[in-house]
C-alpha cells in the first residue's frame, strides 16, 4: 500500500530512503508537509518555496528548506513535542494559528514513523 509516507524509487537512488528507514527502525520519525498561504477570497492557496521551516524543542532546533512546491521534510526526528517556526516568509506574511494546537503550530512525535503537517501563512501584521 502506498501513501503520503511511502516512497517508491529505483534502488540506485535509494541511499536517502535507506537512511530514512534506518532512522525509523531506531524509533525516529519523518515529519513532512507543505508551507502554503491560507485560502481566502482573493488567494488561491499558493505554496511558499525557499523558506526555512524549523522544529524546536528545548535547546534543539532542526531546520529544513521548502522546495519549489513548498514541501519540507525532516528525517530522524526523536520523540517529543516540537514547535514550528518559519524563516524567510514573503514580506508581510505571518504563520497563522493552528486550530488544534493553538497560536504556534506544534506537533507531538510519539509512536508513529511518519507525520504530515501543513503550515499556513497569511498576509497581515506579524
Amino acid at each position: 500500500m502506498a501513501g503520503i509516507c511511502t516512497e517508491t524509487q529505483p534502488t540506485a537512488s535509494a541511499t536517502t530512503l535507506l537512511k530514512s528507514l534506518r532512522a525509523r527502525k531506531r524509533g525516529e520519525a519523518i515529519v513532512l508537509g507543505v508551507l502554503r498561504t491560507e485560502p481566502g477570497p482573493d488567494d488561491f492557496d499558493h505554496r511558499i518555496p525557499d523558506a526555512t521551516v524549523e522544529l524546536r524543542i528545548d535547546d534543539t532546533t532542526l531546520s529544513a528548506q521548502t522546495d519549489l512546491r513548498g514541501v519540507y521534510q525532516f528525517s530522524g526526528v526523536p520523540a517529543g513535542t516540537y514547535q514550528f517556526a518559519v524563516k524567510n516568509l514573503p514580506v508581510d506574511f505571518r504563520i497563522t494559528a493552528d486550530k488544534a494546537a493553538g497560536p504556534i503550530p506544534s506537533i507531538t512525535i510519539a509512536d508513529q514513523t511518519c507525520y504530515a503537517k501543513d503550515i499556513y501563512a497569511a498576509h497581515g501584521p506579524n
